[in-house]
């Protein structure tokens, strides 16, 4: 969450600052390259730093400087659907299956805390995947099957998914029902699922959604206000 706020402070001040002198769309990409080769190069140059798994976890992924690259790809890819969009639909597929590939292989790479990999470029290449399977993900407009119906469900849900799933959810669970055995812990897994969908799903209804629509009123009253 740190690194998400974080973003949304320095991205419109750095298209501020960028497109006060270049007010095309070469300003915007000038600020994406910016804001993916900093968090990069902040990282190589603290990559000589000796530590193991656990100051590798709070020196470099936890990191806010290290990790504002996490978020920009996928302002390079609305860039690229914005301005390139007959390559963004022509490229969907195999681009998916690039992305998809990529993010099935990369909790099999190896790495060691102390690899030059795995401080520096391994942080980019989750973003990398999630950019590659966006645009087929956003040439899919409508799904008539039921899995379909579930999959839309999910997404509008996933952002409340996101806020209850660890501690509101699996930490209460794993710290008060601990697992007993394989198949204690298949069934609390059953119903940590079961606990998030529902809540989330409550949380998006009764909460997120008039939230959004009250913002969408109050837009609305502004614009005719004007």
């Amino acid at each position: 969450m740190s690194i998400e706020e974080w973003f949304y402070i320095f991205l419109p001040i750095s298209l501020f600052l960028v497109l006060i002198f270049n007010r095309t769309h070469i300003g915007i990409l000038i600020v994406i390259i910016i804001l993916i080769l900093l968090p990069l190069f902040y990282r190589i140059i603290n990559s000589s730093e000796n530590v193991d798994a656990f100051w590798w976890d709070v020196k470099f992924r936890k990191v806010i400087l290290m990790r504002l690259d996490t978020i920009i790809y996928g302002v390079l890819a609305a860039y690229i659907k914005f301005y390139h969009r007959v390559f963004w639909k022509k490229s969907a597929i195999i681009l998916f299956v690039s992305g998809l590939i990529m993010a099935l292989a990369i909790p099999y790479i190896h790495r060691e805390p102390n690899d030059f990999f795995s401080k520096t470029f391994y942080f980019n290449l989750t973003s990398i995947a999630a950019m590659l399977l966006l645009p087929f993900a956003d040439s899919i407009k409508k799904f008539k099957t039921s899995i379909g119906k579930i999959v839309i469900h999910i997404s509008l849900i996933s952002y409340s998914m996101y806020l209850i799933n660890l501690a509101l959810v699996v930490q209460v669970i794993t710290k008060n029902f601990p697992i007993l055995n394989p198949t204690d812990g298949l069934i609390k897994y059953f119903i940590f699922w079961i606990i998030v969908i529902v809540s989330s799903s409550m949380l998006y209804h009764y909460f997120e959604l008039p939230m959004m629509r009250l913002r969408d009123k109050k837009l609305l009253s502004s614009a005719f206000n004007k």
